[in-house]
């Protein structure tokens, strides 16, 4: 009988003690998480975060004017409307984002990717300075100084399947700098249909910097455009008709340049609303020098109005004698100043210079010029081949140019 009691009372006590122990081991082993966010009656924890140290933002306002051009075969004038130009209104401030990641998530630094599944979410804050401070910051659907925008999902996938991002319409973000390594971030949001977003994260974060992307093209002739060109005409199928003109801006040169596809263009495919050139450069055979344009400076009209009706103002200044070809090679944004307003900048042939250049849009950049191809005398058939025409072919000069990309940052990362 007392054998009997001893082994019940062994088994009551086991059965009290296990559930202790094992509650006791999965205490242990159960994950902890840094953060969390409450969104569809759900709570999706988040083990990790990275701060984005993105380009600053730069925001150029722009004005118009209207503009008009002489018509000189015919000394009549056009009036060329809404020429957009850079206003001296500009905004600078801070572009970082707070990247929060489920513990399914992982980022590759080497390509820049992100790999697995699970809940993320993306805060693009706009702090007053270059560096992101403690403060709360509120929505805005545009960026400006003490704004913010967010994106989330709950179901973020590397393959591409279902991530379904939601977009936040309203809220706050409070953020904390605790130290360099360390930052807690509390957010309350509302998305366009209702649904609340909260929570909050308080922990380490990796810092990852994302440079100015800078867009380089090499070894590119562009003419001197001349105001007058005289040319000779011979129609193939009566050579006798000759016949002597002259050009009013001469037609061939090609002396217009479009910073983002690097092909010189000449006067012709400004009659296409597609083309908005930024670069133009002249000729000036009283002073026999070049000098770069506004691209709304002086287009060829002759006897026709042209087809479209905005232009950009490019404000353009020579480099600093000691800015070197190692400083464009490392060219960056704050080399650029941004006081300058020249809309004509003159370069006498053969010389080797550096110009800065912002259009209206505020694209920056700068052309190194390495190169000059003196006037010759050609041939071409013109008038879809029935007439051949000859001349003095324009000046040209070699260069080089960069300029910075305008960055977009993508709603994840």
């Amino acid at each position: 009988m007392k054998r009997m009691i001893c082994r019940s009372s062994l088994l009551s006590l086991l059965s009290l003690l296990l559930p202790a122990m094992v509650a006791c081991n999965s205490t242990e082993d159960a994950p902890t998480y840094n953060g969390h966010m409450k969104m569809y009656g759900h709570t999706f924890p988040f083990a990790k975060a990275i701060l984005w140290q993105m380009p600053s933002n730069e925001v150029y306002a722009t004005d118009t004017f209207d503009y008009e051009v002489p018509m000189e075969l015919y000394g009549s004038k056009y009036t060329l409307k809404n020429v957009i130009k850079v206003s001296d209104d500009v905004l600078r401030f801070g572009n970082q984002v707070i990247a929060l990641y489920a513990e399914g998530l992982s980022h590759i630094e080497a390509s820049q990717n992100l790999q697995g599944k699970g809940a993320m979410m993306t805060i693009h804050l706009s702090p007053e300075g270059p560096q992101l401070k403690s403060g709360t910051y509120k929505f805005s659907e545009k960026p400006l100084p003490g704004t913010f925008r967010a994106y989330v999902t709950s179901e973020y996938n590397s393959l591409g399947y279902a991530q379904n991002i939601a977009d936040v319409t309203d809220g706050t973000v409070t953020v904390e700098m605790i130290n360099e390594s360390q930052l807690k971030v509390e957010y309350h949001m509302t998305r366009s249909i209702g649904t609340t977003i909260d929570g909050s994260y308080e922990g380490e974060y990796a810092s990852m910097v994302q440079h100015d992307r800078i867009k380089e093209f090499k070894d590119i002739k562009l003419d001197g455009q001349r105001k007058r060109e005289v040319v000779t005409k011979v129609p193939i199928y009566s050579p006798e008709d000759v016949q002597k003109d002259i050009e009013v801006w001469d037609q061939l040169a090609r002396c217009y340049l479009i910073l983002g596809s690097g092909e010189p263009l000449p006067v012709g495919y400004l009659y296409n609303r597609l083309y908005m050139p930024d670069i133009r450069l002249c000729w000036d055979d009283a002073k026999q020098l070049f000098y770069f344009s506004a691209p709304y400076a002086r287009p060829d009209f002759n006897d026709k109005a042209p087809k479209y009706d905005a232009l950009t103002v490019t404000y353009y200044a020579k480099a600093p004698s000691d800015f070197t070809r190692e400083d464009y090679d490392n060219l960056t944004r704050q080399m650029i100043p941004d006081d300058f307003k020249s809309e004509r900048l003159d370069i006498k042939p053969g010389e080797t210079s550096f110009v800065f250049f912002r259009n209206a849009r505020g694209v920056c950049g700068c052309i190194r010029i390495h190169g000059y191809i003196p006037s010759k005398p050609y041939e071409t058939l013109v008038q879809y081949g029935t007439v051949r025409q000859s001349g003095i072919s324009a000046p040209s000069l070699m260069l080089d140019y960069k300029y910075i990309q305008i960055t977009a940052v993508p709603k994840l990362l």
